[in-house]
């Protein structure tokens, strides 16, 4: 739904219409758990990237799972979804999936979970 706005509303309102958040995961290697301060430390982060690159962020704190075929069975960790929004001009596919595909790298995870535009995926650490 688009804000009906008279011209000047239009002019003191400003719209990000790019919506994206980044899972941050709490394990290493599917399901070792990272100390709190690392943990903290990821968040921070990607909370910085988010706000040098779109200009802020918001984040929520919570538990998410999978089920991993490697290990058979249910993969239950703490995750910190940290969401930014953007204007068009500045959103940069190329440069975000590289970075996601980096961090996933330096995290020892097989895949970073990124939202976009309120669809899931799963960007791997070794993106081509």
């Amino acid at each position: 739904m688009t804000l009906k706005l008279s011209p000047k509303q239009r002019k003191d309102i400003f719209h990000l219409p790019i919506e994206q958040a980044i899972l941050v995961p709490s394990t290493k290697q599917a399901n070792k758990p990272v100390s709190n301060p690392e943990f903290n430390r990821r968040v921070a982060e990607v909370r910085k990237y988010l706000s040098k690159e779109f200009g802020g962020y918001t984040s929520v704190k919570g538990v998410g799972g999978y089920y991993s075929d490697d290990k058979k069975r249910l993969i239950k960790e703490k995750i910190a979804k940290v969401t930014g929004f953007s204007q068009k001009k500045d959103w940069n596919q190329k440069k975000i999936l590289a970075q996601l595909s980096k961090w996933s790298k330096k995290w020892g995870q097989e895949s970073m979970g990124y939202e976009h535009e309120g669809d899931l995926y799963y960007v791997p650490k070794n993106l081509k």
